[in-house]
C-alpha cells in the first residue's frame, strides 16, 4: 500500500495496521533482520503461556560494514507486569515484538510521535496486560548513519520529553526517577553539542 503524500513514521504504521486483518501482528522495517524462526517461537510461546497475549525477544545490533553482530541485552530481562521496568530502561525493540491484533481495539499509535510512537504504545498495553519475553535473539537491527533516530536525537529527546510531561499523572504509582534523569541528561548534552559546534 502506497500514500498520496509521505507521513510521519507512525502515521503511517497506524494506517498500515488499518489494512491487517490477520490475528497478529509483528513489524519489520526495511533496514532490519528477523531470524528464520521468529514468528514460530512466539506462536510457541504464546500458545503455550496463555496469560499474554504480547511477547518480544532479545535482538541482535549489526552496526553497517562490520561483520560481527553483538546481542543487545546480555541480563534475562523480565516478563509480566513490567511498566516500571520499561520506565527505567525501555527494552522491547519494536523489530521483535508479536502481539494479538484484538489489543489495537484499546490502544493505538499516537500519530503526533516520529519516533517513541512504539515506546508510547508498548508502555500503554503494559500497564494492564502482561508483556512476555523470549531472552533468545529472534531479530537484528542494522545500526548505520541514515537511521531515522541517529539522524534526529534531539528529536527523540524532545519526544521523550514530551511523553514525560503528558503522561505523568496517568502513571502516579511509577516511579520516574530513572526515565526523567535520562532526559534531562540528554537535553544537556544536545545543548552542549548545538553551543560548542553550531554556536547555537
Amino acid at each position: 500500500f502506497k500514500t498520496k503524500k509521505t507521513l510521519n513514521l507512525y502515521h503511517a504504521r497506524k494506517l498500515a495496521l488499518k489494512k491487517a486483518s490477520g490475528k497478529y501482528i509483528s513489524f519489520l522495517d526495511v533496514d532490519d533482520l528477523w531470524s528464520a524462526h521468529k514468528i514460530y517461537k512466539q506462536l510457541e510461546f504464546l500458545k503455550k503461556n496463555k496469560k499474554y497475549k504480547f511477547v518480544y525477544s532479545n535482538y541482535y545490533v549489526k552496526k553497517e560494514l562490520k561483520a560481527n553482530k553483538t546481542i543487545k541485552f546480555k541480563k534475562k530481562l523480565k516478563s509480566g507486569k513490567i511498566t516500571q521496568d520499561l520506565l527505567n530502561n525501555y527494552t522491547i525493540g519494536i523489530l521483535t515484538v508479536l502481539f494479538e491484533r484484538s489489543l489495537l481495539k484499546k490502544y493505538f499509535f499516537n500519530t503526533k510521535y516520529n519516533i517513541i510512537g512504539d515506546f508510547d504504545l508498548f508502555v500503554k498495553i503494559s500497564k494492564k496486560n502482561n508483556i512476555g519475553y523470549i531472552q533468545e535473539p529472534l531479530a537484528t537491527y542494522r545500526y548505520h548513519d541514515n537511521n531515522y533516530t541517529s539522524k534526529n536525537l534531539s528529536k527523540y529527546i524532545l519526544e521523550y520529553d514530551d511523553w514525560f510531561k503528558n503522561n505523568k499523572k496517568k502513571y502516579l504509582r511509577n516511579n520516574y526517577t530513572l526515565f526523567s534523569q535520562y532526559v534531562y541528561f540528554n537535553k544537556l548534552k544536545i545543548k552542549f553539542f548545538l553551543k560548542k559546534y553550531l554556536g547555537v
